[in-house]
């Protein structure tokens, strides 16, 4: 599906050289995998069983002990009508090695990514108060 008119069904097993423009060059070859179709169903079933409103919000209780956290540390954390409640990124302090830090925090099964001189922290359904007390012990 990543050549020139591979949508052309009629002409299937007639491939042309070269690849579409654009990034769909490094898609799967193939895009039919109906598999995916009732675990997308499923998905968005117990999306709406947990309700979007109530996953934000528990997003936002799970966070709040953390970035109490990081302000007492001194660090800025934008303000809630800025990030969303489950996602947000905070600015390492001047020097630090933040590639070895992630390194660090990984050895701990704590998990964080490196943006620039900045760690992005995201909370999920499956995180619990547990690991927010986890990450604030391995900080």
């Amino acid at each position: 599906m990543t050549r020139p008119n591979s949508e052309r069904f009629d002409r299937l097993t007639q491939y042309e050289q070269g690849y579409k423009p654009g990034a769909v060059r490094f898609d799967v070859g193939q895009s039919s995998n109906f598999i995916l179709v009732p675990m997308l169903d499923e998905a968005l079933g117990q999306l709406l069983d947990w309700g979007i409103e109530e996953i934000q919000e528990y997003g936002r209780q799970l966070s709040q002990p953390l970035i109490k956290f990081f302000e007492k540390k001194g660090s800025h954390v934008e303000g809630e009508a800025h990030r969303a409640h489950h996602l947000f990124g905070l600015p390492l302090p001047p020097g630090t090695d933040g590639e070895s830090l992630v390194g660090d925090l990984q050895a701990r099964n704590v998990y964080v990514s490196l943006r620039g001189n900045n760690i992005r922290i995201s909370v999920n359904v499956f995180n619990t108060e547990e690991d927010i007390m986890e990450l604030m012990a391995a900080l």
